[in-house]
């Protein structure tokens, strides 16, 4: 047995080892990648990782000594894994268990291995599902290009940010249109063409380049001519062209195209490999092997099991009310806005009216010391029926007596409604949504149980935004945020009053 196979067998083993130990995480991550069509990309790429790994070995056998600094850096690695894991933040505990790989690959092969194999590690990272930020970015370009070739066609339409209103019905430029997964899928091939295909830098630029305009300027040719089919026909039938033909056909031109100006232009020749003598194996680096792994198994302690039954002995509370200030309590019946919070352990919501405008607001108690027990969940899963968040629209987060809310705009057929949302954890309001889970995993890794606390306010939306969010402000100077959560909550300071 050659040093290569026998540092690949242990190399095997101990990414076994590390792939058992943080199990959780990557589950979760096939989980995203394998259901979620816009990370699909992500499955060929650690084949084709380690098929280039494999064709280095194949080229060049010569090995240095297995470096401890492999083990050593699995060290400050697990500890951001666990960090990751309190916060229940995915993407920060994918890429600890990435860079757990690349330590064991460097304490198996040594830094000369390393070294040689960095593009194909590198590319590794690219199994991470991150880029949601793209979404609205995305969505903007599209809907104004579509918008500009509806008008130089001279197709009538009416058009509210990435809502377009032809005949026959309304569309959306929802975050399927906005070629998320066409970017992704061909920045991964244009990365890898540019590492098989080229050698100058420039070129590699010029290929980097063409892979993220292509995609691009393909998706608005994609939704103008979908918008057009719909226009001649109907919604359904051009639903039907675009996931069926449009989904396949289209990126698989993009692709041909990468393809074919890659090796239209490469630069880079086949060489003979040099095959010098295998290196003997150094025996003194052997014991090193035996920590390898130890550092991720010392955290297997994380995978227990957190209380899963608590009881929040917080009693319900009447809704807020002021005299003579103009906002009146509308019964539950009159609710503006059906929203709930998911895994909450107490919830309450109330709703006014001063004058023709309407405020719903919406609390959610939670224990967040329990597995998948968040605090900060994403807007859309709280939302009642027939209502969606309006992507793309232009908001920012907005500060009322030094309390942070975030901001969105939520539409549902003619309707427009402003909704502003902030946490409480620990007794303070969080600066973000961010904030809250950075708070929440510190409490979690130093042994403390806080509550937590969502509150999320609406607002019926005027025709300027700004008329909204002073409307909003006004409703919080007469109510501030603390009168509605829970006085048991307040009261406690950060201390919890949930019991197992």
């Amino acid at each position: 047995m050659t040093e290569v196979q026998k540092r690949s067998g242990l190399f095997c083993l101990m990414a076994a080892v590390l792939i058992v130990a943080w199990w959780p995480t990557v589950q979760h991550l096939f989980d995203v990648v394998w259901n979620v069509d816009t990370y699909s990309h992500a499955l060929i790429v650690p084949f084709a990782s380690a098929w280039l790994v494999w064709r280095n070995f194949e080229d060049d056998q010569r090995m240095g000594a297995p470096s401890v600094w492999g083990a050593a850096a699995l060290v400050p690695i697990t500890v951001l894994w666990m960090m990751g894991r309190a916060m229940e933040a995915a993407i920060v505990q994918h890429l600890a268990l990435l860079l757990g790989v690349q330590a064991v690959f460097l304490a198996c092969f040594g830094w000369q291995a390393t070294k040689r194999n960095f593009f194909p590690l590198a590319f590794l990272f690219l199994v991470i599902p991150f880029g949601g930020g793209l979404v609205i970015p995305l969505q903007r370009i599209t809907a104004e290009m579509v918008v500009s070739l509806l008008s130089a066609t001279g197709v009538s339409f009416q058009a509210d940010g990435e809502l377009i209103q032809l005949s026959n019905g309304l569309y959306e430029i929802a975050e399927a249109c906005a070629g998320l997964k066409f970017l992704f899928t061909s920045a991964v091939t244009g990365i890898l063409l540019c590492y098989l295909a080229f050698e100058s830098w420039w070129r590699r630029a010029a290929m980097l380049l063409a892979s993220v305009l292509v995609p691009v300027f393909a998706n608005i040719i994609r939704v103008y001519t979908t918008l057009l089919i719909a226009e001649a026909t109907d919604q359904d039938f051009a639903k039907s062209i675009d996931h069926v033909v449009y989904g396949w056909v289209f990126l698989s031109i993009v692709l041909f195209i990468l393809i074919a100006i890659a090796y239209r232009f490469s630069d880079k020749h086949d060489e003979l490999p040099v095959r010098p003598e295998p290196q003997p194996p150094v025996a003194s680096a052997r014991i090193w092997h035996s920590l390898i792994i130890l550092p991720a198994l010392a955290a297997i302690w994380m995978h227990a099991p957190l209380p899963k039954q608590q009881q929040c002995s917080v009693e319900e509370e009447a809704a807020p009310l002021c005299e003579g200030c103009g906002y009146r309590l509308l019964p539950s019946t009159h609710a503006q806005l059906a929203y709930g919070f998911e895994g909450a352990d107490a919830d309450k919501s109330f709703m006014y009216r001063h004058g023709a405008e309407r405020f719903s607001v919406v609390a959610g108690l939670f224990a967040p010391d329990r597995q998948n027990h968040r605090v900060v969940q994403p807007i859309y899963r709280g939302l009642g029926e027939g209502w969606f968040v309006l992507s793309g629209a232009v908001v920012s987060d907005q500060e009322v007596d030094g309390i942070h809310f975030e901001e969105m705009i939520i539409w549902r057929g003619e309707e427009r409604a402003l909704l502003w949302r902030t946490h409480y954890v620990g007794g303070t309001f969080a600066d973000s949504g961010r904030d809250a889970k950075m708070k929440l995993g510190l409490a979690r890794l130093s042994g403390e149980s806080p509550v937590a606390a969502a509150l999320v306010l609406v607002s019926d939306m005027n025709e300027e935004i700004e008329s909204s969010r002073a409307s909003l402000r006004k409703f919080l100077s007469t109510f501030p945020p603390e009168r509605f959560l829970w006085s048991e909550l307040t009261a406690a300071k950060g201390e919890t009053v949930c019991a197992e």
